[in-house]
């Protein structure tokens, strides 16, 4: 029999402060035992509902929570500050909140404070080394390029390892807009940099698959949860808040000072390398003979010849935020804008980001009706990456003793494109960066609907809407180069006929909601939790694109600007899932917590008879600090955990049965390619129908501890996870006499395990403005390893490059980079060639894999009165990367690793020589041709050391420092302000790399934020530092 009790409800009112006596707003007030509750206002003002039998929950981020029974009807409260939450209300898979203390399960939340402190514009970025186990990856510091977030490893080969975005409640999209063309790419971000983080109040990161299963297939990889800031009861409040951020550029490759232009050791005037003799300071013509004249300069060093190039960025974000309410009523209405001007000396490289934001909620009796609308408008301009004419390319191969202020004025005679000193392939940086670009713009709405009906004491109804729509269109052209007739650039391989294209894409989703959610004691000292829910998600998405091969008219780009017909592809996707789910949470003294979740999932992407997929998870704690209290005076507060889940996860649109294409008839000598002579025609595919595809398959199993000691000295958060996804889904190849070439097919299984560990030194507590010091340390490491792997593949391609190539082998970590070694003899002594050179062996090798050996994040803050400094440290330890910047300043002879010997002749150590027999016979020889000064460039350039081109990615980065200073509140007096503050912000200061990486910044990538940005980097633009100030003031 159920125990239910009804008591007369009343209003209870009180202030909640810190310990210092401060009011704290956005105080979360619950009343325990059920889904109702409020925040405290500016001035950290409440008022309830409650009876006198029941209990009130106070809980802030950060702070100790409180628990007070509402025997009267005015409360005031103090609470005590705490790095690490460990108990408390936080937000659970569905908007549920419950006791932290119940969770089986690691999640970590981040309140509005940490989030905003250092005024980021992206969420993701706000997170970088401060949660153990998330890894965030930024394709580049350019403005408004993508950060991904990696939870826990890789959960899938070829699909999609990011986390579900949910905002409050619904989920929203994550996609990027970015290419990785090795000619060109660009990165305009992801759907999660539209969240404006002023509107965010808490983030939640949940990890593990029995804390995600409740939001099935897409959060397999993990859930971020953003509570969205509400209108507070009280009078209207007013806050403000602006960031001005200055950057620079951080790390550049190191270049040698001792030898300048030329090839072969000889000062050639038309070579884009440093392989000429050594510096002498003799004031020498350089470039080409322009109407009998020619330019003149010292043949010396240039020192920070690349630096020099770039200008110092500027970024403004500026925020707005209006709110009020009464008890049963509330609203909130948000602005911000941000505008970012990068490093290249033009604005070539910029972006600009406006959010509007409408939030409001009323309640009508045993109704509440809330929502939020979200309005973003996005647009910049990116500078592409990659070989060819891109910016990077051309600067990198300028020699080291020819100053780049020399070329800005990129229309002169002397540094056209028809003159330019060089015809290799390159031209002006100044040409490309003014006459090349690209134009995005994107406009998006997103928002939710709730409608929460309590239909008694212990049971609640709750209906949720959402809608996330986003239109985004591109250009991007290259301007024709085209030397005039009889110029040293005429003919050569600098040319190129140009290019134009667009492209039109447009997503939406829908989610609703149905939740029925119980809430009552089953006796004295059992509590049960129940909520039954039904989800139906549908997105769909469109593209278009166009594009031409060529401009025949200089500064005008556009389809009509070419003698080809443009060529267009089209596309169009629709998938729906249909979810019915249960999460039941059983409480034994408020000391025992087992929570059980079920969910059965049916997916349009699957064959109909494995659409229907069920899975759940079981998940308990023990606070056993509550069962042995006399333990408090050394450990205040404990907690054990363990937990077990499933996901499942679904493939692409169209994958499962082979689909209709373009005709296309190879005749043996050409092919027929519709539409021919206004008819059109289509052939079947040729992917193979798989009607037996299973989804993939996350089973993970998590044990933890979190316990404080001696009053919150000090906290610790251990946890250790193994995980398998079994029926990975890929393509697999086949071979072409099956009358197909590839079948989406499940083919292996991942593991992830890890140890995840986060201590909190509370050094010295604050008391009454006194000093204060508190110290975090995140650690982590993860193991990802591909454990089986179809018979049919000996490896499987994750990306990489043709010479270098990213892949995965079964009984392997995921990850691998493989490519060309020395051919060596019996005795493992190198073998070269007539030059001395060694020569490549025809069986590549694996290097190494990508993957950090771990990560850790360290953080200080300090206090002293209205005073404050933080600063963190960012730390990444092993796994290996590309770098063409490493490949081509190797090539041209500007790294400073291409100096050994002073550029002497050398012979390579151990290396000997091959002869072949007319019999086949091998034989070797001691090798006593040294590497001369003419093939030195061969040597540093030749396929067999192609190893040289991969690093070693370990980093320390001095990530974030912030000193600030609040007002005091007696200077503020009668004014309309409630609290001002000022920072100053410096992010990205200092970084660290091993000695073996004398060339980049080993956080950048120019293939994505996912798996296969972990391969590295082609000829990535410089990633920069910044250093700012920041006002935020409350009315």
């Amino acid at each position: 029999m159920a125990q239910l009790t009804f008591a007369q409800e009343r209003a209870v009112t009180g202030v909640v402060s810190d310990n210092t006596g401060m009011p704290i707003p956005g105080v979360s007030v619950l009343v325990k035992g059920t889904n109702f509750g409020t925040q405290t206002d500016f001035d950290g003002k409440f008022a309830i509902k409650a009876s006198p039998s029941q209990i009130l929950i106070f809980s802030y981020i950060g702070m100790q929570s409180q628990e007070q029974k509402a025997t009267s009807t005015s409360i005031n409260v103090r609470l005590v500050g705490t790095a690490v939450q460990l108990e408390g209300v936080v937000v659970t898979a569905l908007g549920i909140k419950r006791e932290k203390k119940s969770l089986g399960y690691s999640a970590t939340t981040i309140n509005s404070e940490e989030l905003n402190k250092s005024s980021q514009t992206n969420v993701a970025d706000a997170l970088k080394g401060k949660v153990a186990g998330v890894t965030i990856s930024s394709a580049s510091t350019d403005p408004g390029a993508s950060s991904g977030v990696i939870i826990r490893g890789f959960s899938s080969l070829t699909g999609n390892n990011q986390p579900l975005y949910v905002v409050d409640g619904i989920p929203i999209n994550n996609g990027s807009s970015f290419s990785s063309s090795l000619n060109g790419g660009y990165d305009f971000g992801r759907g999660s940099g539209d969240i404006n983080p002023a509107d965010i109040e808490t983030m939640s990161i949940l990890k593990g698959a029995a804390a995600t299963a409740l939001y099935g297939s897409r959060a397999a990889s993990g859930v971020i949860l953003i509570t969205t800031k509400k209108g507070k009861a009280g009078k209207i409040a007013v806050s403000f808040s602006n960031a001005t951020n200055f950057t620079q550029i951080l790390r550049t490759p190191q270049y040698q000072d001792q030898f300048g232009q030329g090839w072969n050791g000889q000062h050639f005037l038309g070579e884009n390398g440093s392989w000429g003799p050594k510096f002498d300071g003799v004031v020498r013509p350089w470039g080409n003979i322009v109407d009998n004249a020619q330019k003149i300069k010292p043949y010396s060093f240039q020192k920070d010849q690349l630096e020099n190039f770039f200008d110092t960025g500027v970024s403004q974000l500026n925020t707005l935020a209006i709110s009020g309410g009464s008890q049963d009523s509330s609203v909130r209405l948000s602005y911000s804008n941000s505008q970012q001007d990068g490093i290249m000396p033009t604005d070539a490289d910029k972006f600009e980001r406006n959010t509007l934001g409408l939030s409001g909620s009323s309640k009508v009796k045993n109704i509440t009706i809330s929502g939020n609308l979200n309005y973003v408008n996005t647009g910049g301009s990116a500078v592409a990456t990659g070989q060819g004419l891109t910016v990077m390319n051309n600067l990198m191969q300028i020699p080291t003793d020819i100053a780049l202020s020399e070329f800005k004025d990129y229309t002169s005679p002397f540094n056209n494109v028809s003159n330019y000193y060089t015809p290799y392939g390159v031209t002006n940086p100044y040409f490309t960066l003014n006459e090349n670009g690209s134009k995005f713009t994107k406009d998006r709405i997103y928002g939710s609907i709730e409608v929460n009906a309590e239909i008694n004491k212990w049971s609640s109804f709750v209906y949720r809407f959402g809608l996330d729509q986003s239109t985004a269109n591109l250009a991007l052209w290259e301007e024709r180069v085209d030397a005039l007739p009889g110029s040293p650039n005429d003919l050569s391989s600098t040319e190129q006929p140009g290019s134009y294209e667009e492209s039109k894409s447009v997503t939406k989703q829908i989610n609703h909601e149905l939740l029925y959610n119980l809430n009552f004691d089953l006796s004295k000292d059992l509590e049960l939790q129940s909520s039954f829910g039904f989800n139906m998600n549908q997105r769909t998405a469109s593209s278009i694109t166009g594009n031409v091969g060529s401009q025949d008219i200089a500064g005008f780009h556009s389809f009509d600007n070419s003698t080809e017909n443009a060529k267009a592809t089209s596309s169009r996707s629709e998938r729906k899932l249909y979810g019915v789910y249960n999460s039941t949470s059983l409480s034994f003294k408020n000391q025992l917590f087992l929570t059980g979740t079920l969910r059965n999932d049916w997916y349009s992407t699957l064959p109909e008879g494995n659409r229907s997929v069920l899975y759940g998870g079981i998940n308990a704690s023990w606070a056993f600090t509550d069962t042995f209290p006399a333990i408090k005076d050394v450990v205040n507060f404990g907690k054990l955990r363990a937990n077990y889940g499933e996901t499942g996860v679904d493939t692409d649109p169209y994958q499962v049965l082979p689909v209709f294409v373009k005709g296309d008839v190879g005749l043996g000598f050409g092919n027929l390619t519709y539409p021919f002579n206004g008819v059109n025609g289509y052939e079947v595919g040729n992917r193979a129908a798989n009607p037996d595809l299973k989804p993939e398959r996350r089973k993970e199993y998590e044990f933890g501890i979190e316990a404080s000691f001696f009053r919150n000295l000090f906290t610790v958060d251990f946890s250790y996870y193994d995980s398998k996804v079994v029926n990975q889904i890929i393509s697999l190849p086949l071979a072409a006499s099956t009358g197909f070439t590839s079948q989406t097919a499940n083919v292996g299984t991942i593991s992830n395990k890890g140890f995840e560990g986060l201590l909190t030194l509370n050094f010295i507590q604050p008391k009454n403005n006194s000093f204060g010091w508190t110290t975090t340390i995140n650690y982590a490491t993860n193991n990802s390893v591909l454990e089986k792997l179809d018979p049919r593949l000996d490896k499987l391609n994750l990306g990489g490059l043709s010479t270098t190539a990213f892949i995965a082998k079964q009984g392997s970590p995921i990850g691998l980079i493989e490519g060309n070694v020395p051919l060596t003899d019996p005795n493992g002594n190198i073998v070269v060639d007539a030059n001395g050179i060694p020569i490549a062996s025809p069986i590549k090798e694996v290097y190494g894999d990508t993957q950090y050996d771990y990560t850790m994040g360290v953080g200080n803050s300090l206090s002293y009165k209205n005073i404050t400094l933080d600063f963190s440290f960012d730390i990444r330890q092993g796994g290996l990367m590309y770098s063409r910047t490493a490949d081509i300043t190797r090539f041209t002879g500007n790294s400073i690793t291409t100096t050994y010997n002073n550029r002497q002749p050398f012979v390579v150590p151990g290396s000997v020589t091959q002869s072949t027999a007319t019999d086949g016979t091998v034989t070797y020889a001691p090798n006593t041709t040294p590497v001369d000064i003419e093939h030195q460039d061969d040597y540093y350039s030749a396929t067999a050391l192609d190893r040289a081109t991969v690093i070693d990615k370990s980093f320390i980065k001095l990530r974030e420092v912030v000193i600030g200073y609040q007002l005091p509140k007696s200077l503020l007096g009668a004014s309309p302000l409630q609290s001002l503050s000022f920072s100053v912000v410096g992010r990205n200061l200092f970084l660290w790399t091993p000695s073996s990486n004398q060339y980049i910044d080993p956080e950048t990538s120019t293939f994505g934020t996912d798996i296969a940005g972990q391969f590295g980097e082609f000829s990535a633009n410089p990633s920069t530092r910044s250093i700012g100030f920041s006002v935020k003031a409350n009315f």
